[in-house]
């Protein structure tokens, strides 16, 4: 039986593409069955897909990844080897993977993870980063961009709190 690679993309707004990729070719020539999900936030499944999860990331990108995977190894049993899977993601992928690994439930499915520049502190990162309205969206709902409102800092303490 040949092991799984769950690979999550980056974005979350972004997608995964069924289109050459020297990685994914790699894992295939060694012997790896791929699964790419694209979750709720994803493109390409319109409008509605992206918006449901602004203000849910962590909750519905997650339930969506470990639902998929579960289903994969389910539908495939006598292809796939369920004791050897490993999920893998950069940026929101890595923040996806930090989640599934450390999910009380979800980390059952995951032998192994690689996190790859994930986003791991929200609240942290929402001081030091170059996308600070990225932050207030996706992990509030909230839409702002720097300016706005005169120069006065949008999130209250109880918003740097549910960061």
């Amino acid at each position: 039986k040949r092991p799984l690679v769950v690979i999550l993309h980056g974005g979350p707004h972004s997608a995964a593409l069924d289109a050459f990729e020297p990685r994914n070719a790699m894992l295939l020539a060694r012997g790896c069955a791929l699964l790419l999900p694209n979750y709720r936030g994803s493109l390409g499944y319109g409008d509605d897909f992206v918006k449901a999860l602004c203000g849910k990331a962590g909750s519905l990108d997650v339930e969506d990844c470990a639902e998929l995977t579960s289903l994969a190894l389910s539908e495939n049993q006598g292809d796939l080897d369920g004791t050897r899977v490993c999920v893998f993601g950069g940026s929101h992928g890595g923040f996806l993977t930090a989640w599934l690994a450390g999910h009380p439930t979800h980390r059952k499915l995951f032998k192994a993870a690689v996190l790859w520049n994930p986003v791991i502190d929200i609240g942290g990162m929402l001081g030091t980063t170059d996308i600070p309205e990225w932050c207030a969206f996706e992990a509030l709902g909230r839409s702002w961009r720097f300016g706005d409102g005169g120069g006065v800092w949008p999130l209250s303490a109880n918003d740097m709190v549910a960061l």
